[in-house]
């Protein structure tokens, strides 16, 4: 290889790199709609179902009230997160609901956007996050499993 066609190679490059930083920025850090999530998210609706209407806050959660409230108590401790100087964190109920909704319904990420106003990467890692934590929880408070040895069990 020349001279010539070595600085070529790394002109070429070096451009490419330039222009890789410039497609990386991004124009706004979050959508002003989900910047305003306790305007636009799901929760309303859910504690107005809690007031009044047990049965259709049973059939959006699968669960009852009483059952939601013990859950989020067990999990809380686990998942809630403290407020960052650059955004508000995404409280410990909203993520549970969500969560919920997720194993509920089955819904993609893409469309649980619209009802929790949550982002689709921080619901990933929340919806994660939060199923760890009521596995964890029900393992150990509701799934308690002894010792088997093969002589023992069951087949």
């Amino acid at each position: 290889m020349s001279k010539k066609s070595a600085a070529v190679a790394v002109i070429l490059l070096l451009e490419d790199d330039e222009e890789h930083k410039k497609r990386k920025q991004r124009s706004v850090w979050a959508k002003c709609w989900l910047q305003q999530r306790h305007k636009y998210s799901h929760i309303k609706l859910l504690r107005e179902l809690e007031l009044n209407s047990k049965d259709d806050y049973k059939m959006n959660l699968w669960m009852s009230t009483e059952y939601f409230g013990m859950l989020l108590s067990c999990v809380e401790p686990l998942i809630s997160k403290c407020n960052a100087v650059m955004r508000e964190a995404i409280p410990a109920e909203e993520r549970l609901i969500a969560t919920l909704r997720f194993l509920a319904t089955g819904r993609l990420l893409e469309d649980l956007i619209f009802s929790t106003a949550i982002s689709v990467q921080a619901l990933g890692k929340t919806i994660a996050k939060t199923h760890d934590a009521i596995f964890k929880v029900l393992r150990e408070e509701y799934m308690k499993v002894g010792n088997l040895s093969t002589k023992n069990a069951i087949y």
